[in-house]
């Protein structure tokens, strides 16, 4: 912010013409699905804190082309903009989503979110190989409770208090804290989903994990004592970046096939 003054306002100003369009779409659809039973955002598109989410979801659209705007990304603003104003809610933004996370993590595919759910389904195959493979059973992949918790950093997931908490440990300790937190939640609860037997009540209990998870000195307590290396993260990133490439260059081929016959 102090090595670029004045750069939000004209931003602001300026995310008419300098948000693609199909990011001002995307903005539109997803302001009224932000925490509609919040008083804050209850109320229409024209409420002040709707405003102030609209212009910072937009100013970020403008400044970063290559993600321009992701679902998720309402969720994280909508949090911040309880607490800050417009103005420092876009710089911590910027924060969250050039410095501390991967730089791939918002772009169109969401490879590099991709990426770090195969790294946690590596990590849970390795410290919970009993309850995984009861989910599998059940069709339930990592992506199904994942993603929410990734994608929105916990922001749909936890009660608030529970929820600043772990955003204060990202801040400060870096994105290695989503992998501890999401171990975290599975830790505290892998008994009671192992005893659930029945697939529907497997599915509402994995649905709501986090949803009530009030204690959030326990949680961290339980995430940081797990033994993780910033190095084995990264070997696993590593990994799985290769793979999602891969991935990505065989389903362009594949259309370009398509597309030539």
């Amino acid at each position: 912010k102090a090595a670029n003054p004045g750069l939000y306002r004209r931003l602001v100003e300026t995310s008419a013409t300098g948000c693609s369009p199909d990011a001002m779409a995307q903005i539109e659809l997803d302001l009224p699905r932000t925490f509609p039973e919040h008083s804050q955002y209850r109320g229409g598109a024209d409420t002040p804190a709707m405003l102030s989410l609209r212009r910072v979801l937009m100013a970020y659209a403008s400044r970063n082309k290559v993600v321009g705007y992701c679902q998720g990304m309402n969720f994280i603003v909508g949090v911040m903009l309880l607490f800050v104003d417009e103005e420092r809610a876009f710089w911590l933004l910027c924060s969250l989503l050039e410095d501390i996370l991967p730089p791939d993590y918002y772009t169109h595919d969401l490879s590099g979110c991709n990426v770090d759910l195969r790294v946690f389904k590596q990590m849970l195959l390795k410290r919970h190989s009993k309850l995984m493979k009861r989910c599998e059973e059940a069709g339930l992949g990592v992506e199904f409770f994942g993603l929410e918790w990734f994608i929105a950093i916990f922001s749909k997931t936890f009660p608030m208090e529970t929820m600043l908490r772990v955003w204060d440990c990202i801040f400060l300790e870096g994105d290695k804290i989503l992998f501890r937190v999401g171990l975290g939640i599975i830790e505290d609860n892998e008994k009671k989903l192992l005893a659930i037997k029945e697939p529907h009540e497997l599915f509402q209990a994995v649905q709501g994990l986090g949803r009530t998870e009030l204690d959030a000195d326990n949680l961290l307590k339980v995430g940081f004592s797990l033994r993780m290396k910033r190095s084995q993260v990264e070997d696993l990133r590593q990994q799985y970046r290769e793979e999602v490439r891969r991935e990505r260059q065989e389903r362009l081929a594949k259309k370009a096939e398509v597309g030539n016959c």
